[in-house]
């Protein structure tokens, strides 16, 4: 038999197959004024939300997704969806994460192929027949407790216990998230596992978990933050993007050598009542484009 014939006689119905979804947990950095004006506007960390309108979790808030149509890619189906729940058409959409678990979609065997992006607050949101309503929720995971042990002489276990918050005025939407790091001389495992979740449909706490994780693993490595700033920017300005997204402080010195590369110094000052003047810069962006082509030359 040649591979023509053998493709002839093929029976796709040999092995059951799952359906395929896509879901995206998409961010954006909103400046929120305190409303006193001798303070800086505060730095919040959002997550996209679409309260969904059918069952299963119907009324419940979900990150905006769907089903994989024929003949679409997971990619194509992921912005069709995003644009089609959200209204939302231009973002740098990154695929994050297979999430397979058997028993996680309560309507069957569904895989999901998960993505995340940045994008700009000023993007207006709308909503279709799947979804009621798009709304921003302002996010913080922080770590309740840790605990390493040494499982060989080779090998540690990290497990920590985080709490992911998801809030829009008077709603909270919270979970508790267990993640297990099995680290070992050439290796790196990481699981999430949902312990207690309040108000999110699916899995969804545990992809947002997911992506907040892969977030900030790449600041460390991108310039994404900057994405979230103006045209001229103060250097307090752009250490506060950075510690809204790690959820930490940061030590002035030790940011501003690392980011000065970055920022060019303009012949400008703030003039904010009640703020002393601070000097204003902008990107490099010389430095930009040759930080995009070192990663793309890493990468390949």
């Amino acid at each position: 038999m040649n591979e023509q014939e053998f493709l002839k006689q093929y029976d796709q119905q040999h092995y059951p197959r799952p359906s395929l979804a896509v879901d995206m947990a998409v961010f954006s950095v909103i400046r929120q004024e305190t409303g006193n004006y001798r303070k800086l506007p505060e730095q919040k960390l959002s997550v996209l939300l679409i309260e969904r309108a059918e069952h299963p979790f119907q009324n419940q808030w979900a990150l905006p997704g769907g089903f994989v149509l024929p003949n679409e890619t997971v990619e194509t189906a992921a912005r069709r969806e995003l644009e089609e729940e959200t209204g939302i058409k231009e973002t740098d959409l990154r695929q994050l994460h297979i999430f397979s678990e058997p028993e996680r979609d309560p309507r069957g065997w569904i895989i999901s192929s998960s993505f995340m992006a940045l994008t700009e607050i000023t993007q207006s949101l709308s909503s279709c027949k799947d979804a009621k309503q798009a709304k921003w929720f302002t996010c913080t995971y922080t770590t309740l407790e840790e605990q390493t042990t040494q499982e060989t002489e080779s090998s540690y276990q990290i497990l920590q216990r985080n709490k992911l918050t998801l809030q829009r005025n008077d709603m909270e939407l919270t979970a508790v998230i267990e993640v297990k790091q099995t680290l070992s001389l050439y290796n790196r495992k990481t699981t999430y596992t949902v312990v207690e979740n309040t108000g999110l449909a699916f899995d969804h706490a545990k992809i947002i978990a997911c992506a907040i994780t892969a977030l900030r693993n790449d600041l460390e490595r991108s310039t994404d933050a900057f994405r979230f700033l103006p045209e001229t920017f103060t250097l307090t300005d752009i250490q506060q993007v950075y510690e809204t997204i790690l959820g930490k402080k940061l030590l002035t010195a030790n940011f501003r050598r690392k980011i000065a590369p970055y920022v060019i110094q303009t012949n400008r000052q703030t003039t904010a009542r009640g703020h002393r003047s601070a000097q204003l810069y902008k990107r490099n962006k010389t430095a930009f484009l040759g930080k995009q082509i070192l990663q793309v030359t890493h990468e390949a």
